[in-house]
This record gives structure tokens, sequence and C-alpha cells, in this order.
């Protein structure tokens, strides 16, 4: 994937816009507060303590910020792909663990692409580390 993307934006690498990382998603080589926004598609299903890897999210993004999770509905995908690989949740599933790694405003919109459904969880607004809500 790390090969494919540089590919992909290989002009935005080669201009300093773009910098590629490969890494655990539970451990991120980021400082507290480094993105204004976070986006993952299709990468959910290789969590397997999605609420911890939310936790460390949380941690590299700015307290404003807004996390968007992009990711295909465990029915539709329980037939094609297996469970020892890929770990399948439900939109519900997935919100509840937004709310429980300390995500305040959480909410999934779903869509349909082609015959398939897509959903969107977007978490915005974090309880901080003083105990405070920010939204």
């Amino acid at each position: 994937m790390v090969r494919m993307a540089q590919r992909r934006n290989h002009a935005a690498v080669t201009q300093g816009r773009v910098r590629l990382d490969q890494g655990d998603a539970a451990s991120l080589p980021y400082a507290d507060a480094s993105f204004d926004k976070i986006c993952a598609t299709h990468t959910l299903y290789f969590w397997a303590d999605l609420e911890r890897v939310a936790r460390e999210l949380g941690r590299v993004l700015k307290r404003d910020g807004r996390l968007v999770l992009g990711f295909r509905d465990d029915g539709d995908m329980r037939h094609a792909f297996p469970s020892k690989v890929y770990t399948l949740r439900s939109p519900d599933e997935v919100r509840a663990a937004l709310q429980h790694a300390g995500f305040t405003q959480v909410h999934v919109e779903s869509s349909v692409c082609g015959a398939r459904s897509m959903h969107w969880a977007v978490a915005e607004g974090q309880v901080g580390r003083d105990g405070y809500t920010d939204v």
C-alpha cells in the first residue's frame, strides 16, 4: 500500500506536500495534537482493538479536530472477507467504540455506492486530559 501511495502521490511527495509513513495505528509516531483532520478508509477492518486505536487517533488529533472513518457494513462483507484477517463491525459498534474512546460528538452517515453500503463515522470533540469536553 505504501508503494501504491508513493506512485499515486509522486508529485506531492516530491514537492514535500505529502509524507507517507507506515506504522501501527495503535502506537502512532506523532506528537500529541499533531493533526487537524484524520481520515481513514477501509482500514478499521485491520484494527483488532478499535477503541484503543480510536484513543490513539484522538491523542494525535487536535482537540477541535475531526476524525472520519470510512467502512463497509459488516453484513455486506461477511461472506467475502475471512474473519481471520478482517474484523468486521456494524455502524453501531464503530459509534460506540469512538464514544468510549472519548469522542463526544459521533455520528455515522451512510450512503449507497453501486450495490454496496458505505458508512462514514464522523467524530469531533474529545474529553480532554483535564476532564473537560471540547466541542
